[in-house]
């Protein structure tokens, strides 16, 4: 939630959704190319994510459930990196 482009974050367990936002007031969705472009820079990086309904504006994570606590980490890391690019190239950074 540290970045202003995330509207919001729902998860149950290790499922986990991630909602990317042009502003958190109005909720108007991220272009689908920049949600494309998180999710080509996440598989670059090694970590597969997906889309809500394969063209939406939630990330989903769906790790295994031998994930370890360091893999955790890594995808958390990648997903930060990733939104915070995507967030420079909507100009609002």
């Amino acid at each position: 939630m540290k970045h202003p482009w995330v509207g919001d974050v729902r998860g149950k367990g290790l499922l986990c959704g991630v909602e990317l936002v042009k502003d958190r007031q109005s909720r108007e969705v991220v272009p689908p190319d920049r949600i494309k472009g998180v999710v080509d820079f996440a598989r670059r990086n090694g970590v597969i994510v997906g889309r809500s309904g394969g063209r939406g504006s939630t990330i989903v994570l769906s790790p295994p459930l031998v994930i370890t606590r360091s893999e955790i980490d890594s995808v958390v890391a990648v997903l930060d990196k990733a939104i915070e690019e995507m967030g420079s190239q909507l100009g609002t950074s």
